[in-house]
């Protein structure tokens, strides 16, 4: 994955290693961060993408939305 310091990104990959962070507008950096993942493996990139898709997946937060109205309403 490749991103800017932008909205949430940056509390979900971790520069390096799920993926690369580079400042907006910084043309060198993303082009050095586009390579370095042009060379990742299939299991480096199966691991990132599980990472991110276990972070933004809909029904673990229904799940934890549904946890959180049940505590509130008892």
């Amino acid at each position: 994955m490749l991103s800017s310091f932008n909205s949430g990104i940056p509390e979900l990959l971790e520069d390096g290693k799920h993926g690369y962070l580079s400042p907006e507008k910084d043309v060198e950096h993303i082009i050095k961060s586009m390579r370095s993942i042009v060379k990742w493996n299939n299991f480096r990139i199966k691991a990132c993408r599980e990472k991110i898709v276990g972070v933004f997946n809909k029904q673990i937060h229904a799940e934890k939305l549904d946890a959180i109205y049940a505590q509130v309403l008892k």
